[in-house]
Formats: structure tokens, C-alpha cells, sequence
């Protein structure tokens, strides 16, 4: 770097004498263009206006900054928010100081004169220390030179990579701080999804961005319960390794302590790409080196699940199980030296006979493994996949066995050794395995719905009036807060001809709610309300809600309260006649010291 950027004391005193010589003119707004490495892009709409209307007024009282770069055409070094303000106030000309500087010597001059202005946007801030940054100067010498600490050079820094909606919505105030810094912690395909889902639409008067932390966990991962190997820097190998990443809070404890004992990652893209990649990994390393015999999953797979496993048509031919109806089972493990050590030594005699069971175990179980008593399974579970071993015994839950594999039907029928019982169990599983699939399928749609939806709906001028589904969903959310040491006492009265409202499936229990009367609803709300802790405390708002509620319903509230009155009068008059008591005790006690006296 230039040694006149490397002391900015020196550098300032040879700049103000360069500019002390410059020549004062009017100069014509036309001639005037614009320094395009000039970092303060943004202004707030309003406030421009504001001072374009004082122009018109009493004319620019500062003069501006410019340097020739042409015959008759200069370039703006400093009052770019004058020179705008001054557009919209449609003058011919402004007064500029012309003065011949170096690329080096403007930019000294926009850092300085904008970081010395009172009270400057973070966002001017946030590109100043930027550009410091991109001609050379670490951290911590910005740190120096602005006065500023290392914590709030990076949250600078942070804000400097807001996308351009977000900077503008920042310099207009709707967005606050908070709100802008958490938003540039985002990687930009989040920000931009973010923006679309949630922001598009600031400009509208009534736009408001209520519970944005909320909103904001729907971009952020933690990195402690990742299903891949947040070390591995080849996973993704632009990505690099999550402990490295800027996207990971634990890598900026050198400046936030707190934030390293958490690791959240702000890159969802990245981290779902990794699940994905790890998964698929998983899956083809296990396949590579053992012989599975069935998979199993849980009740629904997760989108990433999903498509892993269409990736492995094999796999898909295969049996497919709940993991806690098959009978796992683990194979023997060696005893470790350590859990032996009593007093800092070894208890060799206590160790040897592990050693020996263990052995004995371990050739049980390969003897099982062998006779096929024991067989091999992938266990797909929370974006990893896993080799298990289970028991070859009957489902836990139908009491049907485990049942054939495709592979094995097709070299039976390949040799001549198929049977119609092996065959009727063939179609058992296709059949089996259609019922798993229209299952997905499903899933899939409910997915892309709940998607579209959520989507649809997050901008209030999307939802017209209530519909008779909103008031029945409205029930629904209301029955499932109910209190659980009365929740079944509340069904059985909603639902009396019903002997067990949990059991119904999904339509019937639509249909049953969409049935409840006013009354029934009006006592559903009242059972809620009455069974919410916080509405029997005056310090909560649910007892407001519980105090009008009873007015409403006809309760004789003004009776309760004269009732506690009565008792608040007794109790007042004692504590009136106790205070008259210790006032004549002062009184006393005044008299007798001034008697001394």
C-alpha cells in the first residue's frame, strides 16, 4: 500500500493544504460527474427532499469538491448528497472548490469527510471501512484509525454485505439495526429468498415485518447437530470446511466471545447441499462394502432422504421397514482398557475376562451372521445413514416376516427354485412397497403445498376475508392449546358420541370440528382460557382477555370485586389506625428530645 494511505495524519495535512489552494467557482451541475468508487450509494428519499426544498431557499452554503478529469468536466470528490439535493432543486450551477488530486488523495478525502460527519449512517460506515479494507488495512487497523472497536468494525463489515434491497429498505428506516445485521449474516440466495418472501412489498404503507428472528431461523442450521462432518473441507470443496466458513458464528470468537460456544450456520444452501452430498456418501460407502438385506426408515423421510434414495434404485427394491419393528441388535464390541483401571492400575484378572467373554460373543454372533440369523440393514434416520444388524424374527408390529428381496425372487425364478409361496410373498412386497409409495407421495404433496402456502400467505394483502376453513382451523389451534390435565374431560364434552376423539384419522376430525356449534366453541375458548396459567395472574394480559370475558358472558364480576372491597376497607382502616399510631409515637419522641434540649 501507498506509505500517504499508511499515515492518514500526514497524509490529511498535505490534502488540506493541496485543497487550500484549489480555485473557488460556480460550476455547472452538467459538467459535473459522479466518482463511481464513491461508497455512500444510498440516501434516505425523504430526507433529500427536505433539504432540496432549503436549497431552493438559501442556495448550498458549502461549497463542494471536484477534480478536472476533462476540458470542462470535473469529477465530485466530496458533496454527492449536496449535488443530488441540488439536482431535485433544478440550480444551473454550485460552488466547488477545483482542485488536482490523485486517485489515493480522493479517497483519503471521502473517508475522512464522510467518518467525520456527525451521527453517519452505518450503512456510509459500513462501505467506508469496506473499501479500507479492499485497499489493504486489517481489522485492527481500522480499529485504530476510527477509534472503534473490533466488534463493531465487523458488524460493519457484515452490513456491507447486505444486498442492495436490503440497504436501500436500511437507509429508509425500515429496517433497524438489529433487523439489518442479522440480515447480512445471511449468504445472498437466502437474502434474496428472504427479501421475496417477506419484503417485496416495503414501500406499501401498511408494510409491517413483525417476529423477523423467527423468520430468520428458517435460514439458519446448527452446525453441533449437522449430519455431516463439519471438519471435512472436501465435501463441498468451494465450501470448504464449516469451521473455517464465514458463515459460521463459532468463527468469530476472536471478536464476540459469546458466540463461541454456539455454531450456526447462515448458509442454508450450503448446509442442505452438504446433508445431501454426506448422505449420499454414507449410503454409497456402506452399499460398497456390505451386503444389506432391508432398509429402514422412519414413518416420513425428510426431503433430502428422499432424494438420496431415488438416486439408489437398488436400494428401493429392497424391503422397508419402521427401525423400531425390526429387533436390532449390536455386535460385541471390544472391552476398553480404562473401564478396568481401579486405584490408577489395571485390574488385569478383571480385564483378561472380558477379553475372554468378549471373544466368546463375538463368535456367537458371527456364527449368527453366518446362519443368517442375523442380517444386515441401513438404517436411514435424520439426513445420515447407518449399517445395523437385526434378529431375522417376526415384525413387532403385524407378526408378518421379514419377507423376500427382489434380487432374490429374480435368481429363483432364474434357476427354477421359485414357489408360489415365495411368489405370493414377491407380490406382498410390491404391494407393500406401492402403499409406501403412494405414502411419499403424499408427503411430497403436502410438502410442496405447506411451501406454497406459507409463501402465499406471509404478506397481509394476500388474504382476503376469513373463510369457513380459517374459522375451522381456528378451532383446531385453539383444541390443541388446551391444558393437558383437562384436555380429555373438554373432548368428551365437545364430543360426546365419540369414544375416543384422538383415534379419529385426519377427515373425520375435520369433520367433527367443522360441526361444533357456537355454544361448543364459545366453551372451548372458555376451558382454554380458564386452564392458561397466566390468566389468573393481573401481571399477564390473558387475564384481561379472562376479565372481559366473564363481563361478557354475564358473570357477576362487579359483585366479586365489591365482595374483596370490603376486605380491602377492614384492611385499610387497620392500617390507617397503625400508621396514626406510630405518627403520635414521633410526636412523643419529638417533644421528649426537644424537653432535653
Amino acid at each position: 500500500m501507498n506509505t500517504s494511505v499508511k499515515n492518514p495524519l500526514n497524509t490529511k495535512q498535505v490534502i488540506s493544504e493541496i485543497i487550500g489552494k484549489g480555485t473557488l467557482s460556480q460550476v455547472p451541475i452538467s459538467k459535473i460527474r459522479l466518482n463511481p468508487k464513491n461508497y455512500r450509494k444510498f440516501y434516505e428519499e425523504k430526507s433529500l427532499q427536505d433539504f432540496a426544498e432549503q436549497l431552493k431557499q438559501h442556495g448550498i452554503l458549502s461549497s463542494l469538491i471536484v477534480r478536472p478529469i476533462g476540458k470542462d468536466v470535473y469529477e465530485l470528490v466530496v458533496g454527492e448528497r449536496r449535488l443530488k439535493a441540488a439536482h431535485l432543486a433544478d440550480l444551473p450551477d454550485v460552488p466547488a472548490k477545483i482542485v488536482e488530486l490523485t486517485d489515493e488523495q480522493v479517497l483519503e478525502i471521502q473517508l475522512d469527510e464522510n467518518m467525520s460527519r456527525e451521527n453517519p449512517h452505518p450503512l456510509d460506515e459500513a462501505q467506508a471501512i469496506r473499501m479500507m479494507m479492499d485497499i489493504g488495512y486489517s481489522i485492527e487497523e481500522i480499529s485504530l484509525r476510527l477509534g472503534k472497536s473490533k466488534g463493531l468494525i465487523y458488524n460493519r463489515i457484515k452490513l456491507s454485505e447486505l444486498n442492495q434491497d436490503f440497504k436501500e429498505m436500511f437507509m429508509n428506516n425500515v429496517l433497524n439495526m438489529q433487523a439489518a445485521i442479522e440480515l447480512a449474516g445471511l449468504d445472498p440466495d437466502s437474502q434474496t429468498d428472504f427479501f421475496e418472501n417477506h419484503c417485496k412489498d416495503w414501500k406499501d404503507e401498511d408494510f409491517r415485518l413483525g417476529g423477523i428472528s423467527n423468520l430468520l431461523n428458517q435460514y439458519k442450521q446448527n452446525l453441533v447437530k449437522a449430519p455431516f462432518d463439519t471438519k471435512d473441507k472436501n465435501l463441498i470443496e468451494k465450501a470448504g470446511a464449516c469451521t473455517d466458513c464465514p458463515y459460521n458464528s463459532a468463527t468469530l470468537n476472536s471478536l464476540f466471545p459469546d458466540m463461541e460456544k454456539s455454531s450456526i450456520c447462515s448458509n442454508k444452501q450450503c448446509f442442505w447441499s452438504k446433508c445431501n452430498i454426506s448422505l449420499e456418501n454414507s449410503i454409497a460407502a456402506i452399499l460398497q462394502s456390505e451386503r444389506i438385506e432391508i432398509l429402514a426408515t422412519s414413518y416420513r423421510l425428510s426431503d433430502i432422504e428422499a432424494a438420496a434414495l431415488e438416486k439408489f434404485p437398488d436400494l428401493q427394491e429392497l424391503p422397508c421397514k419402521e427401525y423400531y419393528d425390526l429387533d436390532p441388535c449390536d455386535m460385541p464390541t471390544n472391552p476398553k482398557k480404562e473401564a478396568f483401571i481401579v486405584d490408577k492400575k489395571l485390574d488385569n484378572q478383571a480385564y483378561t475376562q472380558a477379553v475372554t467373554a468378549h471373544k466368546s460373543k463375538l463368535k456367537d454372533f458371527k456364527f449368527l451372521l453366518e446362519n443368517g440369523d442375523v442380517k444386515k440393514g441401513l438404517r436411514i434416520n435424520n439426513n445420515t445413514a447407518k449399517l445395523f444388524y437385526y434378529y431375522v424374527a417376526k415384525s413387532k408390529s403385524t407378526g408378518n416376516s421379514i419377507g423376500v428381496t427382489a434380487k432374490e425372487v429374480q435368481e429363483a425364478k432364474k434357476n427354477g427354485t421359485a414357489t408360489p409361496e415365495l411368489l405370493q410373498q414377491e407380490i406382498e412386497r410390491l404391494e407393500k412397497k406401492e402403499k409406501r409409495d403412494k405414502e411419499l407421495d403424499e408427503i411430497k404433496i403436502f410438502a410442496k403445498l405447506h411451501e406454497s402456502f406459507k409463501a402465499e400467505f406471509s404478506n397481509l394483502k394476500n388474504t382476503a376475508a376469513i373463510t369457513k376453513a380459517d374459522q375451522v382451523a381456528a378451532r383446531w389451534i385453539i383444541m390443541e392449546c388446551l391444558p393437558y390435565g383437562i384436555k380429555q374431560d373438554v373432548l368428551k364434552a365437545l364430543f360426546p358420541k365419540t369414544d375416543s376423539f384422538s383415534m379419529l384419522d385426519k377427515v373425520k376430525k375435520y369433520q367433527a370440528v367443522a360441526k361444533l356449534t357456537d355454544k361448543q366453541f364459545a366453551f372451548l375458548i372458555r376451558s382454554v382460557l380458564s386452564g392458561l396459567s397466566e390468566s389468573k395472574n393481573p401481571d399477564f394480559a390473558t387475564s384481561h382477555f379472562l376479565y372481559n370475558l366473564a363481563v361478557d358472558a354475564g358473570m357477576d364480576v362487579k359483585a366479586i370485586e365489591a365482595e374483596q372491597g370490603e376486605i380491602a376497607k377492614i384492611r385499610q382502616k387497620r392500617v390507617a389506625e397503625r400508621i396514626a399510631d406510630v405518627n403520635s409515637d414521633i410526636d412523643k419522641l419529638l417533644k421528649t428530645k426537644k424537653l432535653i434540649a
